[in-house]
């Protein structure tokens, strides 16, 4: 499956991880994002990157949804 998703720059300069979590009952996809330049004193501009990861599962989404970890709101996906 691939995963797209936008990440301002450089407050959060980068994806560390994509977590999944496969139930019976739905798909769980959380992606973790290094830590932002912003804690560290700096200054935050409003630019957005598109980016987009494959993860890997371990069957077929089937008539599952998929579900945003951080949120726990069902993603839309596009076939």
């Amino acid at each position: 499956m691939t995963v797209h998703f936008t990440l301002p720059t450089p407050c959060a300069p980068g994806l560390r991880r994509a977590e999944v979590a496969e139930r019976r009952d739905a798909v769980v996809v959380t992606l973790r994002r290094m830590p932002s330049d912003t804690q560290k004193g700096g200054v935050c501009a409003q630019v957005i990157n598109r980016r987009t990861v494959d993860v890997q599962l371990d069957a077929p989404i089937g008539d599952r949804p998929v579900v945003d970890g951080s949120s726990g709101r069902e993603v839309k996906l596009g076939r």
